[in-house]
C-alpha cells in the first residue's frame, strides 16, 4: 500500500482512471488533497476519497462554498477583479485569485489560450511544494472526460496533448509522480 510522506499533497483530477482502482483511503491519507471545479466524492468514496483541503475553481455556477478549505484558489483568464468567479467566491475564507501573471505564463509557454484548471493547479503548487502526487489525470487518453458523468464537458480550447507533455516532463524531473 502506498504511504505518503509527511507534508504530502495529492492533486486529484477528474479522469475516469480514478474508477480503475479503489484508492479512496490512500488519497485521504495525504496531508493535503487538491480538487478542482465540479468535483464529486459522494458515491465514489472508495475510489476518490472524501477529503479536500485545497479547491481550485474556475466555475461561477458551482456551489462548494459551504465546505471549509485550507485554501481556495480562484482562476480565470481575466486580469481584473471583474472576473465572475472571483466576484462570486472572494468572500469565502481563505480564497484568493491565482496570479494573472502565472496564468499568462502558462498560456504563453503552452501556446494554449485555455490551460486546464488541473495544469494551473500543478504549476502553481510546484512553487509551494517540492513535489506532487497526481491521480485522475488521464483526459488525453480516454474518451470520457470525467469519472462522474458525461454531462460535464471538456473545455473546447484545452489542449490535452500539450498538457500531457508538460506533466510527463515534470515526472522525468521528479517534480510529480502518479498514483
Amino acid at each position: 500500500m502506498y504511504i505518503p510522506e509527511k507534508n504530502s499533497i495529492i492533486v486529484v483530477g477528474s479522469g475516469t482512471s480514478l474508477l480503475d482502482q479503489k484508492n479512496g483511503k490512500i488519497i485521504d491519507s495525504f496531508d493535503d488533497v487538491v480538487r478542482f471545479n465540479t468535483f464529486y466524492t459522494e458515491g465514489y468514496e472508495e475510489y476518490v476519497g472524501t477529503k479536500t483541503t485545497i479547491w481550485y475553481n474556475v466555475n461561477p455556477y458551482f456551489k462548494k462554498e459551504s465546505v471549509e478549505y485550507k485554501r481556495i484558489y480562484l482562476h480565470s483568464w481575466d486580469e481584473d477583479n471583474k472576473c465572475p468567479v472571483y466576484q462570486k467566491y472572494k468572500h469565502l475564507k481563505n480564497a484568493e485569485k491565482v496570479p494573472f501573471k502565472l496564468v499568462q505564463k502558462i498560456i504563453k509557454d503552452l501556446n494554449n489560450p485555455s490551460p486546464s484548471t488541473g495544469l494551473i493547479a500543478v504549476i502553481q503548487l510546484l512553487q509551494i511544494y517540492t513535489s506532487l502526487t497526481l491521480t485522475g489525470f488521464d483526459w488525453w487518453d480516454r474518451e470520457e472526460h470525467h469519472y462522474f458523468g458525461k454531462d460535464h464537458y471538456r473545455g473546447p480550447n484545452h489542449n490535452p496533448q500539450s498538457e500531457k507533455e508538460v506533466l510527463l516532463e515534470l515526472e522525468k524531473e521528479n517534480r510529480i509522480n502518479f498514483l
